[in-house]
């Protein structure tokens, strides 16, 4: 299982999750995305709809490797099999995200160390599952090409957290399989900050997606080098109103700012850098377009140090 953040960037998400302090409403706006999946191309996409809640609450206990909830009722809605998102919805660490699984009781397993973070006893809560390789592409009826191998196959590249790839496939029998190996890897769940690459070796397809709508802002963990996202809000993100003039790395050209890559649609990247004078630019220094609509997925190549990047949501969702 990945988590989502790494131990030593906990202090970074501290500093950066302080940006805001909402706490999201219980009752989610639902609706639906289509991403076309174009042939012979690397398709950077993300989940920009989310499985629907299944708990929420006050945390009561924060361990180093859990945290419990004395009234969650975990034991009818939640399944050891699956894993769900945690959300942290109040307090300075309000949009912080985690894989959590779960046993027995009333007891959230975490990989990451949330005492340690700075979540304290009574900070709210809300838990969703991850949505797994077979609930989003499915596997009898599928968007994505089968094959024998992964040769011939379409290959779905999840982030690691390292900045590397693990890649599956769907298999002429309709399962999911890793594609180093090609044993069997069910239920592997992608987690909806991280944008993933859709090899398409076949014809091209239109990949539906349904979902909630998330209205908070979120955190997305970035490391040196190329990090693969998510930009999380399926309508109206912008280059502009995503918050990554408050994170991004400046320069006074492209060489040492971070570069947001953003698909065009034919398997090459528009590029973009945010000067010394916060004015967004191409890559080759000329000046960008007021309002840069982003596609569901994009690259964020990170110069500097690993780095908490907070995403906010465009403003008309604060009345969803």
């Amino acid at each position: 299982m990945k988590s989502i953040f790494a131990h030593a960037m906990l202090a970074a998400l501290v500093a950066s999750a302080s940006a805001y302090g909402q706490t999201e409403a219980k009752t989610k706006p639902v609706g639906y995305e289509t991403i076309t999946l174009n042939a012979n191309q690397f398709n950077v996409i993300g989940l920009r709809l989310q499985g629907a809640s299944v708990a929420g609450g006050a945390l009561d206990t924060i361990g180093t490797t859990s945290v419990t909830d004395n009234e969650g009722n975990f034991a009818s809605t939640l399944s050891a099999s699956k894993t769900y998102i945690l959300e942290i919805t109040s307090g300075t660490l309000s949009g912080l995200t985690v894989e959590a699984t779960w046993t027995s009781g009333n007891v959230l397993n975490t990989p990451d160390n949330l005492s340690q973070a700075g979540i304290t006893a009574g900070t709210t809560y809300n838990l969703r599952p991850a949505l797994t390789l077979e609930e989003i592409f499915g596997t009898t009826n599928s968007v994505l090409t089968k094959g024998l191998t992964s040769v011939s196959a379409d290959v779905v590249w999840i982030p690691n957290g390292v900045g590397g790839y693990n890649q599956y496939y769907l298999s002429n029998a309709s399962t999911w399989k890793n594609a180093n190996g090609n044993a069997l890897a069910p239920n592997i769940p992608i987690v909806y900050t991280d944008g993933v690459f859709v090899q398409k070796r076949g014809s091209g397809a239109v990949l539906t997606l349904s979902g909630e709508v998330k209205t908070g802002g979120s955190t997305v963990p970035l490391v040196n080098g190329f990090n693969l996202v998510s930009t999380v809000y399926p309508a109206g993100a912008t280059l502009q109103n995503l918050g990554l003039e408050d994170d991004v790395q400046k320069g006074l050209t492209s060489v040492n700012a971070d570069i947001i890559w953003v698909p065009d649609g034919t398997g090459n990247y528009k590029q973009y850098f945010l000067n010394n004078s916060n004015v967004w630019k191409y890559a080759d220094n000329t000046v960008a377009p007021a309002d840069v609509a982003l596609t569901s997925g994009i690259l964020i190549q990170r110069k500097g140090a690993s780095k908490v990047f907070t995403f906010t949501s465009p403003s008309a969702y604060g009345s969803l």
